[in-house]
């Protein structure tokens, strides 16, 4: 589902603390792709931005899409790594030492420290 949401073989995001998040230009336009999670998108030009779980009020931003994205490099001090190997390219080869989940991440307890 990702890929097809984002044209892309796959994403960088970052999450933040629900309190930790300002958008500075105008509010994402949301739309439900599925039973348990909105997408946002640039109300202007549609690219995607935000991704907001029912469960989990922390919003996922793509890395892409904030104004200073060389702020956010995936180091090993983060929620970071590959999600949903087993549904990748088979000709896209993921050659760091990133920890990789077949599916998605597991379960993140909600008394999660941020990494920044």
């Amino acid at each position: 589902m990702c890929q097809k949401a984002y044209g892309g073989l796959f994403s960088a995001w970052v999450e933040f603390p629900p309190s930790g998040l300002r958008f500075t230009k105008g509010e994402p336009k949301l739309y439900r792709s599925s039973e348990w999670l909105q997408r946002g998108v640039c109300s202007t030009c549609g690219s995607p931005l935000v991704v907001i779980y029912d469960e989990d009020p922390a919003p996922v931003i793509l890395i892409g899409s904030l104004d200073h994205p060389d702020d956010w490099p995936l180091t090993q001090n983060g929620w970071w790594g590959h999600a949903y190997v087993d549904e990748k390219v088979s000709w896209h080869v993921i050659s760091d030492d990133m920890p990789q989940f077949a599916l998605n991440y597991p379960e993140i307890p909600e008394d999660r420290s941020w990494p920044f």
